[in-house]
């Protein structure tokens, strides 16, 4: 499978797992709703079909939406053991890079 497949799926499970929409994730982060379904899929550009490459504050806002810091965020995307995404500890008040 495509990594920027995996990733989405990775995402998907996080955001399932914390009972958020697409939608409220997307107004959560302040990111398209198309753009975001798009991070889920594993796809960054549907009329190209290249896979996603989103932008660290594209990062950032997706951990915050999904109460994680950005570094742990970045660990349960790129686990490569396959370990628990679901596992990775909740912050209040969203990411942060010092931590």
């Amino acid at each position: 499978m495509h990594l920027a497949k995996q990733l989405g799926l990775r995402l998907r499970r996080l955001r399932e797992d914390r009972g958020y929409t697409q939608e409220s994730m997307a107004a959560k982060t302040g990111i398209d709703p198309k753009t975001y379904q798009g991070y889920e899929n594993g796809v960054g550009d549907y009329k190209s079909g290249r896979p996603f490459n989103p932008k660290l504050n594209t990062l950032m806002a997706i951990a915050s939406g999904l109460e994680l810091t950005t570094p742990a965020l970045m660990m349960v995307l790129f686990d490569a053991d396959g370990a628990q995404e679901t596992t990775a500890p909740r912050v209040a008040g969203g990411s942060d890079l010092s931590t």
